[in-house]
């Protein structure tokens, strides 16, 4: 997850640290949507093996 969060564009935080956003509404409409991929792998991974 780490590295999948490194990888998120920084363009796409600093615009929207320009427009005002703050860093919770950053988390959640920026990073984490483009973070789904991975969440779906883990989260699968999680439930097959548990």
């Amino acid at each position: 997850m780490r590295n999948f969060f490194m990888k998120v564009p920084r363009d796409l935080v600093d615009a929207a640290i320009i427009n005002g956003t703050s860093p919770f509404r950053i988390l959640v409409n920026v990073v984490l949507p483009l973070s789904m991929p991975a969440i779906a792998t883990i989260s699968l991974f999680y439930a097959v093996y548990y």
